[in-house]
């Protein structure tokens, strides 16, 4: 099929490809979205010729994905930046890196116990387009959320852990935000605006992942004569840090298993209801590992450790106030 062809496509991958269909367009926008938008700068990163990102460069300004800014009239010089156009790519480039990271570079494994701070979270990062959520003022970003526990009035708040579980940009922010706003709600001082203070009382971070759990999976799926989804998974691990340690709560809810799954599929644009995380059978699921954990990281109530309830110590400090 010839370019022209797949370009006037009723199809919109092939328009698409229309604007961007060689490799080079895709290290371009990608760069650009990391900072680096002068001429030398692109063609020193990327080591391609002159001509072949002049036409490249042209051809994005023609399409209106990035716009020329003057930095120097004489000579002229021209940084390249994002346009909206541009930025709604950025979701594109995050699910390539992704889709790169795990099925081409590694076996297809979820890599959900990468650092914060690893390649592959800098790289997604770099990706992260001005204005967003994950680059929004902690204190600002953390308002909505002292209005809504001021008025919901929660005993115990539930979040990811400082890496966000993996190191998706905007679960380290709701991180943030979820830790400041436990803090500030309660103080009359803070955010006076906002509505009457309420201090929740616990606050816990979720373990999804741990060393412990994956293996009772991996090891039940293998009892069972089934193909495990995490074998390449467990054969890298042994440079990883295993969460299971920092778990202090088990909470035991097997019949509610089947509910959590139909949540997690709700995400239509993002989960694929036959993919990784519904390899393992419901059932086998409930016998292998019947609770979800938590880590306790903020109480201000008595609660002995381990714990099997959430509101373990809540109920005689909430009848008290």
């Amino acid at each position: 099929m010839r370019r022209a062809d797949l370009a006037d496509a009723d199809c919109g991958i092939a328009q698409a490809l229309g604007v961007l269909g060689d490799w080079w367009t895709f290290l371009i926008v990608r760069d650009v979205a990391g900072g680096t938008t002068r001429f030398d700068a692109l063609q020193r990163e990327l080591r391609v010729s002159r001509r072949a990102l002049t036409e490249r460069l042209a051809a994005l300004v023609e399409h209106g994905v990035l716009r020329r800014e003057a930095y120097s009239h004489h000579p002229p010089r021209y940084d390249y930046l994002l346009t909206p156009k541009g930025e709604g790519l950025l979701p594109v480039l995050v699910a390539l890196q992704d889709w790169g990271s795990r099925h081409v570079m590694g076996d297809g494994a979820l890599t959900a116990t990468a650092l914060a701070d690893s390649a592959e979270a800098r790289r997604v990062r770099h990706l992260v387009p001005e204005g967003c959520f994950a680059l929004e003022d902690v204190e600002v970003a953390a308002g909505p959320l002292v209005r809504l526990m001021r008025e919901f009035r929660p005993h115990v708040v539930t979040t990811y852990d400082e890496e966000g579980g993996y190191p998706h940009p905007d679960h380290i922010m709701t991180h943030k935000v979820s830790v400041a706003a436990f803090e500030a709600a309660g103080d009359p001082e803070r955010y006076p605006e906002l509505g009457e203070p309420w201090q929740p009382l616990k606050l816990y971070y979720d373990i999804g992942f741990s060393k412990g759990k994956i293996m009772a999976l991996h090891e039940g799926m293998l009892a069972a004569g089934l193909a495990s989804p995490y074998e390449e998974w467990l054969k890298r691990w042994d440079d990883r840090p295993d969460k299971g340690p920092r778990i202090t709560t088990r909470v035991e809810c097997a019949d509610y298993f089947p509910v959590r799954d139909d949540a997690l599929r709700a995400h239509a644009t993002q989960i694929d209801p036959d993919g990784f995380w519904f390899h393992v059978p419901m059932e086998l699921q409930r016998h292998a590992w019947p609770t979800e954990d938590f880590q306790l990281v903020r109480s201000l109530v008595d609660s002995p450790l381990p714990e099997s309830d959430l509101f373990a110590g809540v109920r005689e400090t909430a009848h008290a106030r």
